[in-house]
C-alpha cells in the first residue's frame, strides 16, 4: 500500500538528475524514504498529484467497488497499513469499500511513497519503503495466523513487497494454507521485481501458485529459459494459468496434462483509439477487474479478460485510480458487447 505521487514529464532522464536520483529508466526502483520525501516535496510543488495507491491496493480497490454495484463476493484483505498522523487512509478506504479488514497491521510509520514519473511510452517507478519495511517481522510473527486467514479463501492475490525475504516466508505461509485447504487457487503479479524464476525463493513462491499475472516485459523475464512451457513448469499443478496482458488485449495460456494450451483475448479493435493521461495502475486495473469477475468460477477467464482489458483501458484516460462511474461504464459497455 503505496502513496502514488504521479507527475507527467517529456523528459525523465533530466527530472531524475534535478531529484538527484539515480535508475533507470521505465522500471521500478528502490530508493531510501529520505530521497523519496525530497523527491515528493519538489513534485508536489510541481504540481504532481498524490493518490493511494500500491499494486494489491489499486487491485483491491477496483474488486471493491466493482462488488459494491454488484456484490458477489466476500472480500478480505491481508497486510500492512501505514499511518498519516492520527489516521491510517489505506485501512480507512478497504473498510469503506466493504472488505473484511481483521487482518491488516496497523504500523506508526507513513505508507511507502512511489514517485511515478509518467511519460509517453510509460512511467519510471521509484518506491521506498516506508511503513512495508515491517512487512518481514510481520510474516514471521504472524504467520500462523495468516495462513489460517489465507486458507478461509477460495482466491487470494498477491504482490510484490521490496523486502528480499518476503517471497520466502510468504511461499512457507501459502504452503500451511494449502494444507488446511487444498482447493485454495494462488494468484500472483509478481511485477519486475519478482520476475526472477531463478532465485530459489522466487521459484518456491511460484511453486505455490496457479494463476500468474505479466505484462509483455515481465513474460519475457519469466520465460527467458524454458519458454512459457518452462514457466508453466515452476508453478503449481495442476491447471495452472498465466495471464499475459499487453496493450492490445492479453495471451491466456493454460497448463494442461496434453501441454499449453494458448487462447488470444484481441480487444484493442473494440475500441476507439484513447489518449493516455496517465497508466500508472492500470495493470493493476485489469488485474483487479478480471479477479473480481473470474473468482476461480471455472472456464470463464477470457470473459473475465475482457472485462479487465476495458478497465484498464478506462483508467489510462483517467488522472489517478479509476472512478466508480468509470467501472460501472465499463461493465456496462462489456455485457452489451457480448
Amino acid at each position: 500500500m503505496n502513496c502514488d505521487v504521479v507527475y507527467g514529464t517529456s523528459d525523465p532522464a533530466d527530472l531524475l538528475a534535478r531529484l538527484g536520483i539515480a535508475a533507470p529508466l521505465l522500471l521500478e526502483t528502490a530508493i531510501d524514504d529520505a530521497s523519496a520525501a525530497r523527491g515528493m516535496s519538489a513534485l508536489e510543488a510541481a504540481g504532481a498529484q498524490v493518490f493511494l495507491g500500491g499494486s494489491a491496493f489499486n487491485a483491491a480497490r477496483v474488486a471493491g467497488l466493482l462488488n459494491a454495484g454488484r456484490p458477489l463476493a466476500e472480500l478480505e484483505f491481508f497486510g500492512l497499513a501505514g499511518s498519516a498522523g492520527s489516521a491510517a487512509p489505506h485501512l480507512d478506504q478497504l473498510k469503506r469499500l466493504g472488505f473484511g479488514t481483521a487482518d491488516i497491521a496497523l504500523s506508526p510509520r507513513p505508507p511507502a511513497t512511489c514517485l511515478a514519473l509518467v511519460e509517453p511510452h510509460g512511467r519510471t517507478l521509484l518506491t521506498a519503503a516506508g511503513a512495508n519495511v515491517e512487512i518481514g517481522d510481520l510474516l514471521r510473527e504472524r504467520g500462523e495466523a495468516l495462513a489460517a486467514g489465507f486458507a478461509r479463501c477460495n482466491l487470494v492475490h498477491l504482490t510484490s513487497f521490496l523486502d528480499p525475504d518476503v517471497p520466502d516466508l510468504l511461499a512457507r505461509i501459502l504452503a500451511l494454507a494449502r494444507d488446511r485447504n487444498p482447493d485454495l487457487v494462488v494468484s500472483l503479479d509478481p511485477g519486475v521485481l519478482w520476475a526472477r524464476p531463478e532465485l530459489p525463493s522466487i521459484r518456491a513462491l511460484l511453486a505455490q501458485c496457479q494463476l500468474l499475472h505479466a505484462n509483455a516485459e515481465e513474460l519475457a523475464i519469466l520465460c527467458a529459459d524454458g519458454g512459457i512451457e518452462g514457466l508453466g513448469k515452476l508453478l503449481a499443478p495442476p491447471g495452472w494459468t498465466v495471464v499475459a496482458r499487453s496493450h492490445e488485449g492479453a495471451t491466456l495460456y493454460y497448463g494442461t496434462e496434453s501441454g499449453v494450451l494458448a487462447e488470444a483475448v484481441p480487444l484493442a479493435d473494440r475500441y476507439a483509439v484513447i489518449e493516455v493521461v496517465d497508466a500508472v495502475g492500470a495493470g493493476d486495473t485489469f488485474t483487479g477487474a478480471l479477479l473480481w469477475a473470474w473468482r476461480g468460477r471455472g472456464d470463464i477467464m477470457a470473459e473475465a479478460a475482457q472485462l479487465g482489458f476495458a478497465a484498464a483501458r478506462a483508467k489510462i484516460g483517467l488522472l489517478g485510480p479509476i472512478t466508480a462511474a468509470a467501472l460501472a461504464g465499463v461493465v456496462e459497455q462489456n455485457q452489451a458487447s457480448r
